[in-house]
């Protein structure tokens, strides 16, 4: 458990070589620690992935129109939701920097704030449906296909926002099984359904067995955290003025940075799709892959970052968990390149059966793996900076990753050179300078508080 300042004031004064020294011998049970919550929280996180992968390949077995049009409407939902996980930040956060007493009130906010916001999205997006996809690049015969997918999912945002904030309760309490077990159901469930509609419905079959499957994991979790007494009780509803406005004063900077990654993953999308059928039915097989290489290695580090840092002030401490989930995030990162590699070049056949779709996803599948790999390490930076309260920093970069990745893509248009190779490679190139940025930003973190802690005991 972390040791708060106070317990270790006299400690925290004397942080000298022979306290790193004893700190690294206790980095063995730390690095393991580590590794026992990255690795289910990557199959919770790749398993989730692994729903909307499914719909993709099960679609593209039947129609490369239909495997295309899934570009837009999948994009738009799940960039919207990954947007909606400003709150799930915030309340990890919150939950492993608060004191025991305030515990059943952040989780009764969350589920409330959550539940509103997963109202507004499935009728923002249902209503919104078809401008929304024409934005994206849906057009002509694709359109209707991408409308109804959308739709469909849009029914079922607020049980998938139940389950996205339920799953944040079980890992401030560092348990990743329990919430992995829980998407494993639900690809389990999603699967079944893809085989059964997807042949007959196309992509509305696809989009149903996803939204079942999202319910399944949603009745699983919560009953889960009732047993274990984790479900807040009693429920207790927040105050708009009170309780929302100091949980958004720290949401906020996240939410803004997410905003940012979702613009810039829906203009590599337009891009994409503005390349013709082919060329945005194979970003779509580069984009499954880079979910389960990238985001799946990635998003676990940035959780372990904030979930084993929040709320440590002892500078030893502090830097025991930084050696730790770095050296668990370089082995991480291999693996996804190794991953990422595997997949580019033996599983492009899972997603489609056109031989045009194939080899177009082939020309850009180096780039992927090195687009993936960069970021793992840029989700694992920049969850130690939010864990280390860095947000601005965090919100420049986004900011600047999102404008640089924005006119690169409108210089490769306007020139005639945009390729979906270049699409890729021109962002991978603009993640390692943001990469190395966010890293400075979060050792400066590092070194800021150490010297305010002994600062302050002394």
């Amino acid at each position: 458990q972390p040791r708060r300042l106070g317990a270790v004031a006299a400690a925290a004064a004397e942080a000298t070589d022979e306290q790193d020294v004893s700190g690294s011998s206790s980095d063995g049970p730390m690095w393991r620690g580590i590794v026992g919550f990255v690795v289910p929280t990557y199959f919770l996180v790749v398993t989730n992935m692994v729903l909307t992968a499914l719909d993709k390949a099960f679609v593209g077995q039947c129609s490369s129109l239909q495997l295309a049009s899934l570009g837009p409407s999948t994009a738009i939902f799940d960039c919207s939701s990954y947007l909606l996980t400003f709150m799930n930040t915030a309340t990890l956060t919150l939950l492993g920097s608060e004191p025991p007493e305030n515990l059943n009130k952040i989780r009764s906010h969350a589920l409330a704030f959550t539940t509103v916001a997963g109202a507004l999205q499935g009728a923002m997006l249902f209503l919104a449906a078809a401008p929304s996809v024409r934005l994206l690049g849906a057009t002509g015969t694709m359109l209707p296909f991408s409308v109804l997918y959308l739709q469909i999912r849009a029914m079922g945002a607020v049980v998938d926002r139940l389950g996205s904030i339920s799953t944040q309760f079980w890992l401030a309490n560092k348990d990743g099984v329990t919430p992995m077990l829980a998407t494993l159901v639900a690809a389990s469930v999603n699967a079944a359904g893809d085989y059964l509609l997807c042949p007959r419905y196309g992509v509305a079959g696809a989009a149903v067995a996803t939204v079942v499957a999202s319910a399944v994991s949603a009745v699983f979790l919560v009953l889960k955290l009732r047993k274990s007494k984790l479900w807040p009780r009693p429920l207790e509803w927040p105050s708009f003025r009170r309780d929302f406005t100091p949980f958004a004063a720290f949401a906020g900077p996240v939410f803004i940075v997410l905003l940012m990654k979702v613009l810039l993953f829906a203009l590599m999308t337009a891009a994409a799709t503005s390349l013709g059928t082919t060329v945005g039915a194979a970003h779509q097989v580069l984009v499954s892959i880079f979910f389960v290489c990238g985001i799946a290695f990635g998003q676990p580090l940035s959780w372990a970052a904030q979930a084993y840092l929040a709320g440590v002030e002892d500078p030893a401490e502090r830097r025991r968990i930084t050696r730790s989930l770095l050296g668990v995030a370089s082995t991480f990162i291999m693996l996804s390149v190794a991953t990422a590699a595997v997949m580019a070049r033996c599983c492009l056949g899972w997603f489609t059966r056109d031989p045009h779709v194939i080899a177009e996803a082939a020309t850009a599948a180096p780039t992927i793996v090195v687009f993936g790999a960069l970021y793992a390490l840029y989700l694992t930076l920049e969850g130690l900076a939010i864990a280390l309260q860095k947000l601005r920093a965090c919100l420049l970069v986004s900011l600047s990753l999102a404008l640089a990745g924005g006119l690169s893509l409108r210089w490769l248009t306007m020139g005639g050179k945009l390729t979906l190779a270049g699409l890729w490679a021109s962002q991978a190139g603009l993640l390692a300078i943001a990469a190395a940025a966010i890293g400075a930003a979060a050792c400066t973190g590092l070194v800021g508080r150490s010297r305010a802690t002994a600062m302050a005991v002394g």
